[in-house]
């Protein structure tokens, strides 16, 4: 079986081993566990049971970066041998049919936000949830403009902070719950 097609693959971080076939990947990545199992003293069988569930759409959860290139905003991951480079990502092979769609959608009317990070999650039941890791001057401003973040909350549970707090509208005023 041969490595997934990405039109990232090579430039992106997420995915630094999917140029190479799958059977190399497993052996790659099985001699990885079997040297940290060594390395914390722990003896694996001989034999490992290997579930193979198949090339792509895998992913429920993805952590992305936030930034800007020439004032337009892009979304996407950090370049493989370049971490101050990052790399606009508008679909990902290895995310779940509806965490690309989660992506696709949350692409959409993106501000342009100097850095920061967003987590995208979509449940086994399909909810949708976004946490915002913003320097707290972006979470400000975004709060008191509000648009974006009421589209967000229309379509998503949304978190923001390095608490992760859930973002509320109350009496038209969004505001941070209090835990």
């Amino acid at each position: 079986m041969s490595s997934l097609p990405c039109s990232l693959s090579g430039r992106c971080g997420g995915c630094p081993w999917i140029a190479d076939p799958l059977p190399d990947q497993r052996q790659t990545k099985l001699q990885g566990l079997r040297d940290a199992a060594a390395a914390a003293g722990v003896t694996l069988p001989e034999e490992l049971l290997v579930v193979d569930l198949g090339p792509g759409g895998l992913r429920d959860r993805a952590d992305l970066s936030l930034g800007e290139r020439d004032g337009a905003p892009i979304l996407g991951l950090r370049a493989l041998n370049d971490s101050d480079t990052l790399i606009d990502m508008a679909a990902c092979p290895m995310m779940s049919p509806a965490l690309e769609a989660w992506l696709k959608d949350f692409r959409q009317n993106l501000p342009a936000l100097a850095r920061g990070g967003a987590r995208l999650r979509v449940s086994p039941t399909g909810d949708r949830g976004v946490w915002l890791d913003l320097p707290n001057e972006q979470i400000h401003a975004l709060m008191v403009d509000g648009r974006w973040l009421r589209g967000l909350m229309a379509q998503a549970q949304v978190e923001l902070g390095q608490r992760r707090k859930p973002l509320e509208d109350r009496l038209g005023a969004l505001h941070l719950h209090r835990q």
